[in-house]
């Protein structure tokens, strides 16, 4: 072998090995993209989840199955939103890493995926458990990270964490926005009354008022004051708006908060008559946080 052969060979020896500890050190710090299609939550059996408790250090909401019907606990198993429950299971269920990471357990808190109970750096732990209360799985998510944060890779997602996956963090590209324990309100099922066409709206006296009741012939006829006293005149937007008249609420009294506290235990009454002849009779009390108010039928 020519010595010129011999040093070209050994140059090429050199610079692999270079490359060679160069990967060895890529691989063994920071990301790992994940090539192969796994599952976080490998072989979850989504079909035997009966509870989902989901909580914070702020706040937790626990979501129950009893006799076939989701039921939110905090709020004496009101039915819960059936649809969002669904949701949320299917993307457990199909949820995968775009990247994980291998850190320790006191860099946790970094990613805010550190338990709940351990301070600021605390995620949101979401455990799902069967009707014996067996434990199915759990994750915790932490941060959220823009698409800014990564621009390099060009990455939108959050940080979560896999308990038995020790020392392992994965990055997804499901964020979870609307994953709150502390808005128990956003898991209640929001069907509602639907009164239909009014032909009645009465106000029972109450304090100061004495009380009023408005009329009309047909559901497109015009509202009418009834029993009007001089003076006393209807104003037609307010006939306008009771027209179309569709009830909603945002969350139900928990059991912490008192009658006295709502108002409903000296409340003003509405009653409410359709052309179908149903009436719905409303007791309508304090006004609640951000501008709602206490009202029960």
């Amino acid at each position: 072998m020519k010595k010129n052969q011999l040093l070209l060979l050994l140059a090429l020896a050199v610079v692999l090995g270079i490359a060679g500890i160069y990967l060895q050190i890529s691989k063994s710090t920071g990301w790992n993209d994940v090539k192969t299609d796994r599952r976080i939550l490998q072989g979850l059996p989504i079909n035997d989840i009966a509870k989902i408790q989901i909580r914070s250090s702020t706040g937790t909401v626990t979501l129950e199955k009893k006799q076939n019907q989701w039921g939110v606990a905090e709020r004496n198993d009101y039915p819960a939103d059936f649809d969002k429950i669904r949701n949320l299971t299917r993307t457990l269920w199909q949820l995968k890493a775009v990247r994980d990471l291998e850190i320790g357990s006191s860099q946790l808190g970094r990613l805010k995926i550190a338990a709940v109970g351990q301070g600021n750096d605390s995620g949101v732990e979401i455990n799902l458990k069967g009707e014996n209360g067996s434990s199915i799985g759990s994750l915790i998510l932490g941060k959220m990270m823009e698409q800014g944060e990564d621009a390099t890779r060009g990455v939108a997602g959050r940080f979560v964490y896999n308990p038995q996956m020790k020392d392992r963090v994965y990055l997804v590209a499901e964020t979870f926005a609307d994953i709150d324990p502390i808005s128990v309100g956003s898991w209640l099922d929001k069907a509602f009354i639907a009164p239909g066409e009014l032909r009645e709206i009465e106000q029972s006296p109450w304090s100061n008022n004495q009380g009023w009741k408005i009329v009309r012939d047909t559901p497109s006829g015009e509202w009418k004051l009834q029993d009007a006293r001089p003076g006393e005149t209807l104003e037609k937007q307010f006939g306008g708006a009771v027209a179309n008249f569709a009830p909603s609420f945002v969350d139900v009294r928990p059991a912490t908060v008192s009658t006295d506290q709502t108002g409903l235990n000296e409340p003003f009454r509405v009653q409410l008559t359709t052309f179908d002849g149903f009436k719905y009779d409303f007791a309508i009390g304090k006004s609640g946080p951000d501008h709602t108010r206490y009202v029960k039928f």
